[in-house]
C-alpha cells in the first residue's frame, strides 16, 4: 500500500519545503528485473527540470501510483514505460510526477540508484526502453497491415 502522505509531501516539496525520503511498496512486476513486487522503494521529490532519461519515477494517475522508467521528454510532457512492458504509457505532465526512486529495499538489502554506476545504467536503459517501445509499435503496425491484406474478406 502506498504511503498515504505522499501527495501532501509532494505538495510541500513543490512549495520549497524540505522533504525526506518516502518509503513505498511496489505492487506489480512491471519493472522487472530491477524492481519486484513487494520490494520497497525510496522516493524523493525532484524539480521537473532535473529529470533525465532513465530516471525511475513515481507518477500519480487516476488515483493510482505507478513506478516506471522515464524514456522520453518532449518539453513539458514526460513518457514512461515499465521495463517489463513493450509499450510506453500515456504521456504525463510534470504535475503528475510525484518523485524519483533513489533506492530499493529487497530482502532487507538497500540498493542506491544514485551512484554514478547506477545513473549510467539507468540512462542506457531509458534510451533502450524508448527505442524498444517504438520498434514494438512499428512491428505491430506492420503486422496489422499484413493481416488486413492476407486475411481480408
Amino acid at each position: 500500500m502506498p504511503d498515504q502522505r505522499l501527495p501532501v509531501t509532494s505538495q510541500l516539496a513543490r512549495a520549497g519545503m524540505q522533504v525526506s525520503l518516502l518509503r513505498m511498496k511496489v505492487n506489480s512486476n512491471s519493472m522487472l528485473p530491477f524492481l519486484r513486487k513487494d520490494d520497497s522503494i525510496l522516493v524523493t521529490h525532484v524539480k521537473p527540470e532535473t529529470l533525465a532519461i532513465g530516471d525511475i519515477v513515481v507518477i500519480h494517475r487516476g488515483g493510482v501510483f505507478i513506478t516506471h522508467r522515464l524514456v522520453h521528454i518532449n518539453g513539458e510532457t514526460f513518457h514512461t514505460k515499465g521495463d517489463h512492458s513493450r509499450y510506453c504509457d500515456p504521456p504525463v505532465n510534470a504535475k503528475d510526477i510525484i518523485g524519483i526512486v533513489v533506492g530499493r529495499i529487497h530482502q532487507d538489502q538497500v540498493s542506491s540508484y544514485q551512484t554514478p554506476r547506477w545513473k549510467r545504467i539507468n540512462r542506457v536503459l531509458g534510451k533502450i526502453g524508448y527505442w524498444e517501445a517504438n520498434l514494438a509499435d512499428s512491428l505491430r503496425n506492420v503486422w496489422l497491415k499484413i493481416k488486413a491484406v492476407v486475411f481480408k474478406g
